[in-house]
């Protein structure tokens, strides 16, 4: 980790339809996380009000961390992977145990592509 800033990256939905959302660069850069590159025919952006898959973890101290997952293949999300690394506001990487696995939320219907 390291990277500062976001990058576009391509979301998978449950569907396997992809979408561009803004993700910190650092987790982009984090394979497990199951975030790809977009393409040229990659426009149309994750809407607002809807919810990307995410898992939730813990800390060693025990302060709780969120992050969102790109692709249903995604180690994290296979239950391959069981931890994930978080930054901290001191520039300190830490890891965090996944304890719960939190699915997408699409409302109201998204558009036929």
């Amino acid at each position: 980790m390291g990277i500062r800033g976001f990058e576009w990256a391509v979301y998978t939905d449950d569907l396997d339809r992809r979408w561009l959302m803004r993700v910190d660069a650092d987790y982009y850069a984090d394979g497990d996380r199951g975030w790809s590159a977009p393409t040229e025919s990659d426009t149309l952006i994750w809407p607002q009000g809807w919810r990307p898959r995410r898992i939730e973890g813990v800390e060693e101290s025990g302060e709780s961390h969120r992050t969102r997952i790109g692709s249903l293949t995604a180690t994290l999300w296979t239950r391959e992977a069981t931890f994930f690394f978080v930054n901290t506001s001191d520039g300190l990487t830490i890891a965090a145990a996944v304890t719960r696995y939190l699915g997408e939320k699409r409302s109201p219907a998204p558009p036929e592509v």
